[in-house]
């Protein structure tokens, strides 16, 4: 069998960097389970006087000389482990030849103190490959391997290095469905460091991809997650200690924290601690599928998502009130952690005075024995074994599960329990839950009308961290009111970035007088995620008459935007978001180009197809717009947007039938979907089926409540079949929800309803 050896690894990248501001006493980024690219290109060469002005990184040896407790603690973490080269000492997984079970078809074997891998490519010819380093240290520990074209990638077999006795001491397989080819097989984009996973596994990291060779040139400045992760780069702090001594404030703890230990898109590289995180990076919505509704983890989402959430973030908590800044270990046992400052006596109570003096015995939990964290930060198992607790530090809510099928701290422990049980107990223990922020975030997510008013209170509410007010404000643009567009017009000169830019999403929605000013502020925020989320509102004015300064703002973050596009030109997300800019800018041609390449890269993408088929559309190519939607239909697993475009095109096909079914199919896709139900009866009406139409309006209405286009659909409807006292029930509640402009509606069918009870009269 033949061996692949990759020899293009080459030394850390050592140039000068952006200047060092403060010296930061803040925790080290934690490591997530992936791969690490070591192929380090040569540095290029800067202008000597910009060398001289600038920091440039030295290494966390360096840091060691003066800081030798705060080192030695960093030389004991998983931080220091996050890749380390391959040897005897680092290597824990058994590559022995006679003992090593295969898992997930690879073999294993080691030579002296060489270890290699058997496996299958991406063209599926199996072939061995020698590893070059490790990743992480616990739970588990993966394994690198690098190819001539500069990538490295993570094999998806991965030794669990607990102790036998905790089941450990074995190889896992992370992704047994995945065949050579696919994104999720080891050889895949989802497994290659240098795209997915750079950032945060090495120190000054610079991707350095080349789209018209596919080759990565990636460099790094320190192999591991080191001192200058957290603090920057240190040279002028070795020159002049005094230069650079402050703490950070507190905020900037999380934000020191956050780039790792969230899911967000990166927007440009070399953060520094001290940066501000939305102008780096473009944080996720604590929304499914990343999260359930109530907004506990569901997927990977490394914690910032969740913690942001907490009313102990609002009040000023940081990570490293409960972690030590250099070993990341908890300072205390959970149990203590929490009474440190909870309790009565507490020692930290001093920094939160607001904390109600409360004993946390039997009184408050209802249990003979039970941690804080049991009910507060329940934990959910990622890559087999990996427990990760939710740092939401929310309260158990098994009504929630209830209702709409959240986990519940109750189930972890009453695991023979159903919900309704909890539900019961938990009521009789503390009585009917306070509505609480999770209540809004549910019914907003279930497009309950009711919860314009919640949702609205919490977008405004002072008391609300800014990540809760965020999704808030996702979730009103189902609404319509003048309630809901006055909150979304405050938001806009929120002083929080994280609430700005959940309004700059919807500033379109904004009335034709005033959202061209709105735009042009958002446009020079200081955030680059939020001047991004206003540029598909600002494109279009590209082709009105705006005067010069205000184009060039719109062109200044236009480029800005396909820059980033371009830094992830390895992946289909980088060539679709440039689409899109190129789409929204009358750039057809270069939007379709962008798409193809995105779809080389992976055919299934479904942003792509989409995006497609809408070129396509406009550009009158109605056959091909068809042919695009049903392979994007036809993927599976099935997904609801694709099938309800391919509905729509349907129907403008004529193809009534068909174009129910594919929009039926994209409701029960996607159940909580207003716009779906709705678009199902409208199709459901125009294939004569009129009363099918009356009973999924009726359905929607009774889960979703009366929104505008449901009370006027069924208004109108049951005006067509001549049910006039159902039609003006509908019309009456639709004029009191929604004002005067519904007014004719009702007229007209109260004026149809007299000529019917007139004799003689046509009808």
């Amino acid at each position: 069998m033949a061996t692949r050896r990759s020899d293009s690894l080459g030394k850390p990248d050592s140039r000068r960097t952006s200047s060092w501001r403060r010296l930061l006493r803040l925790p080290l980024r934690t490591i997530a389970a992936a791969a690490f690219c070591l192929a380090a290109a040569a540095a290029s060469t800067e202008d000597a006087v910009a060398e001289e002005r600038e920091a440039s990184y030295v290494g966390s040896a360096s840091c060691g000389k003066c800081h030798r407790r705060e080192y030695d603690d960093w030389s004991r973490s998983h931080h220091f482990a996050a890749t380390q080269p391959a040897t005897p000492e680092t290597v824990l997984g058994d590559f022995d030849a006679e003992t090593s079970q295969e898992a997930a078809g690879f073999g294993f074997r080691r030579r002296d103190d060489d270890y290699f891998v058997s496996a299958e490519d991406a063209t599926g010819e199996r072939l061995e490959f020698r590893v070059t380093h490790t990743l992480g240290i616990a739970p588990l520990q993966q394994y690198l391997v690098g190819f001539d074209d500069g990538r490295v990638q993570a094999l998806t077999a991965a030794w669990d290095s607990r102790p036998l006795a905790h089941g450990g001491q074995r190889w896992l397989d992370l992704q047994p469905d995945a065949s050579p080819g696919e994104p999720l097989h080891w050889t895949g984009r989802a497994y290659n460091w240098n795209a997915m996973c750079a950032d945060c596994h090495s120190t000054g990291v610079e991707k350095r991809y080349d789209p018209a060779t596919g080759r990565y040139q990636t460099t790094y400045r320190d192999l591991t997650v080191g001192c200058e992760a957290c603090h920057g780069p240190g040279s002028r702090h070795i020159a002049v200690p005094t230069d650079a001594t402050a703490s950070a404030p507190a905020a900037a703890a999380l934000t020191a924290c956050a780039p790792c230990h969230s899911r967000r898109r990166q927007l440009r590289e070399g953060f520094r601690p001290d940066d501000e995180f939305l102008d780096y990076y473009q944080p996720a919505a604590v929304a499914p599928p990343l999260y359930f509704a109530d907004g506990q983890i569901r997927d990977e989402v490394y914690v910032f998502g969740s913690f942001a959430q907490s009313r102990m973030h609002g009040a000023g908590v940081t990570c490293m009130d409960c972690h030590d800044p250099h070993t990341a270990a908890l300072k205390r046992m959970p149990a203590q952690l929490c009474t440190h400052c909870h309790a009565p006596q507490g020692p930290g109570r001093h920094r939160f005075p607001m904390l109600a003096a409360k004993s946390y015995g039997k009184n408050h939990h209802g249990h003979d024995t039970v941690s804080c964290v049991d009910c507060h930060m329940p934990s959910r198992i990622y890559m087999e074994v990996d427990a990760r607790r939710d740092h939401r530090l929310g309260m158990p809510r098994p009504d929630l599960t209830v209702l709409v099928g959240t986990p519940n701290a109750c189930g972890t422990c009453h695991d023979n329990r159903d919900a309704a049980w909890a539900v019961a107990a938990v009521g009789e223990i503390f009585g009917r839950p306070a509505a609480r922020p999770e209540d809004a975030l549910v019914q907003g997510h279930l497009g309950r009308l009711a919860a314009e008013s919640p949702l609205v209170d919490l977008v405004r509410g002072p008391g609300t961290t800014a990540i809760v007010r965020a999704r808030a404000l996702d979730l009103l643009a189902k609404y319509e009111s003048t309630h809901a567009m006055d909150a979304l017009a405050a938001a806009l000169r929120d002083p929080r970035p994280l609430v700005r830019h959940a309004a700059a999403a919807q500033v379109g929605r904004l009335g034709e007088g005033v959202r061209w000013y709105a735009v042009k502020g958002l446009l020079a925020d200081p955030a680059r995620a939020v001047r991004f989320e206003a540029l598909p509102a600002a494109l279009p004015y590209l082709a009105q008459r705006i005067d010069k300064r205000e184009r060039a703002l719109v062109l200044e973050v236009r480029d800005d935007y396909l820059a980033t596009g371009r830094l992830h030109a390895d992946q289909p997300e980088g060539h679709t978001h440039i689409a899109a800019t190129l789409g929204r800018s009358g750039d057809l041609a270069g939007a379709e180009k962008a798409l193809a390449a995105a779809l080389t890269l992976e055919p299934r993408w479904m942003p792509a197809l989409l995006n497609l088929a809408a070129i396509y559309q406009r550009t009158g190519r109605a056959g091909e717009v068809g042919a695009v939607l049903a392979r994007a239909a036809a993927i599976d697993p099935p997904n609801a947007e694709a099938s309800y475009a391919h509905g729509l095109w349907l129907a403008r096909a004529g193809r009534g039938e068909a174009a129910a079914q594919a929009i039926r199919r994209a409701s029960e896709l996607a159940p909580y979907s207003m716009n779906y139900a709705y678009a199902h009866a409208l199709a459901q009406n125009a294939i004569d089926r009129p009363q099918a139409a009356i009973d999924t309006l009726t359905t929607a209405y009774e889960r979703f409540g009366g929104h505008a286009s449901l009370l006027h659909a069924l208004a109108t409807l049951h005006r067509d079949q001549g049910r006039f006292a159902e039609a003006e029930s509908y019309a009456v509640e639709l004029v009191d929800r929604f004002g005067a402009d519904y007014v004719p509606l009702l007229q007209q069918i109260r004026h149809a309803a007299e000529r019917r009870s007139v004799p003689g009269v046509p009808r």
